[in-house]
This record gives structure tokens, C-alpha cells and sequence, in this order.
């Protein structure tokens, strides 16, 4: 069977949480996928269990490994090489949960139109449009109860509630890459993440990059994941991981410096109100 989707997962000693993802693609996963691994140098038992589990499902998982941590962008770039044709890439953060059917529903999604780029759900802990917590008092009111304690059925029942969402998704100005699944057509044509974004940045980069490609960015209005929260962050220490986050924004915004007009941030990557440059109309589509 063709491979449909390629799934990128980079993991950083963050062993339990990175199981128990694995487990929920292996099992909600409902396409044609292949699941690359890039350990980034973890030094918590990570990489024997990856060993292991690599092995179990050798035909449905590759594992590269790092002898250090080069940052999660660069990670993700190490396994471009490997890609299958025509697979469409889905970026997995290795401290989320997927539930059934979440990759369909993603998918479905570039059918809209030919030129939406990326797709990314709703989910707990995540932030921007697609942070739950942002919008119940909203059009999400009506929403199942999301507790502080992962409970996978809690995670199901939430999304047997999340497609039936009307309309089913919406337009946005950047996506979160906490889960992203991007269209192969804008990964050949802008390329993938920017390694030089080594810690943040890199989704916010890649929006930027695929608006001005002439691409539309939709978040998912019927898929939620849970999202343990910045697991693999929070093993730097605070000066390393503040350091890396710096120089990661240091470099987006001298990419970025005089190729956009002034527009405040909220008007560049977050609200609903039109721009020219980079092009954004908000849409909202549903069946």
C-alpha cells in the first residue's frame, strides 16, 4: 500500500510520554503512514526503548539518531532525505496524543480547495486559534469537560463530540506545530522547516513561508489532541533553553526584517482581519 502520510516525531528524553504517542499512532492512525523517529541525543533510556520499538515495527518505522541535540527543526530536516513520494508530512510533537481517526480527518481537509497548505487541530495546551481553553467561552461552550489529567477516554469522547463541529474548519494566520500536517505539494515547493529556527520560531516561520507562497492554513475544527505541554523543553535547563529560544527569534526576525509591511503581531499572525501581505481573507468551510 502507498504510504499516504509521513510522520515526523523528534524525541528528547522524554521516554514515557514518547511511548505512549507512539502507541496512539500506531493505533489511531487510520492511513497509509510511516513513522520516523529522530532521537536527538536523549540520555533517559529513550533510545532502547526506540531501539525496541523500532524493531517490533520495523516495516512502519524508521529510527535516526543523534549523537546530541541539534534542535528540534533540524531534527525534523534529517529525515527529509526519507520521505516517500507524495507523502504528505505530519510533524508530531513526542508529548502528544492523537485520537481515532485524526488523520483522516486532517486529510480531508486539503480536499477544500488546491491550495491549503497545512492543517493543525485543536488541542489542549497548544495556544493561538487552536488552544481549546482560548475558545469555550465561545463556539466551544457546549464542549465535553477537558480535565488536567490525561484520560484517553476523555481524548475519544472529545472527539466523537469534535466531528460534529459546524462549520468544520477555519482559516488562520499561523499554525502551531504541535501537530501540523502539511500538504506535499508546499513541502516541494517552499521546502520544510527552517533548521536555523533551532527552538521556536519554526512554526510561526513556516506560516509565514506558506502564506506568501499563496497557501491557506486551516485549523481543524473536528480533531482535538492532548498535549502534555513543552515535555522536552523543560529537560534544558532554564539559561540553555531561554538561549535557544532567543537566538531561534533573533534569527526569525532578521529573516523576516523589511520584507513585510509594519503590521503589529497581532495583525501579522493571529487575528482575523485582512492582509494583503502577507495575503490573508478569513474562510470558514464546512460540508
Amino acid at each position: 500500500m502507498k504510504t499516504k502520510l509521513a510522520i515526523l516525531l523528534a524525541s528528547f528524553n522524554t521516554k514515557e510520554k514518547t511511548e505512549r504517542c507512539l502507541s496512539h499512532l500506531l493505533r489511531h492512525t487510520d492511513t497509509a503512514f510511516h513513522i520516523f523517529i529522530i532521537d536527538n541525543g536523549s540520555t533517559d533510556g529513550s533510545v532502547q526503548m526506540l531501539e525496541d520499538f523500532s524493531t517490533r515495527h520495523e516495516p512502519l518505522c524508521t529510527l535516526l539518531k543523534n549523537e546530541q541535540n541539534i534542535g528540534y527543526a533540524a531534527a525534523m530536516c534529517s529525515a527529509y532525505p526519507f520521505l516517500p513520494p507524495g507523502a504528505h508530512i505530519a510533524y508530531v510533537n513526542s508529548d502528544v496524543y492523537v485520537g481515532p481517526n485524526w488523520a483522516s480527518r486532517l486529510l480531508s481537509h486539503f480536499s477544500w480547495h488546491d491550495r491549503i497548505g497545512a492543517v493543525a487541530p485543536l488541542g489542549r495546551m497548544i495556544g493561538g486559534r487552536q488552544d481549546v481553553s482560548a475558545r469555550l467561552n465561545g463556539q466551544l461552550s457546549d464542549w465535553p469537560v477537558i480535565g488536567e489529567t490525561y484520560s484517553e477516554t476523555d481524548l475519544v469522547a472529545i472527539n466523537e463530540y469534535a466531528k460534529r463541529a459546524h462549520p468544520k474548519a477555519e482559516s488562520t494566520k499561523s499554525l502551531q506545530g504541535t501537530v501540523l500536517l502539511v500538504n506535499r505539494k508546499l513541502h516541494d515547493e517552499i521546502g520544510g522547516l527552517d533548521p536555523n529556527c533551532i527552538l521556536g520560531a519554526d512554526d510561526a516561520d513556516y506560516s509565514l513561508s506558506a502564506r506568501m507562497a499563496g497557501y491557506e492554513l486551516l485549523v481543524a475544527l473536528d480533531v482535538f489532541v492532548w498535549h502534555d505541554n513543552h515535555s522536552s523543553f523543560n529537560q534544558l535547563s532554564a539559561v540553555e533553553g531561554s538561549t535557544l529560544i532567543d537566538r531561534s527569534w533573533t534569527y526569525f526576525n532578521q529573516k523576516w526584517a523589511g520584507r513585510l509591511p509594519a503590521l503589529s503581531w497581532e495583525d501579522l499572525m493571529e487575528n482575523h482581519e485582512p492582509t494583503s501581505l502577507p495575503p490573508f481573507a478569513y474562510h470558514d468551510y464546512d460540508c
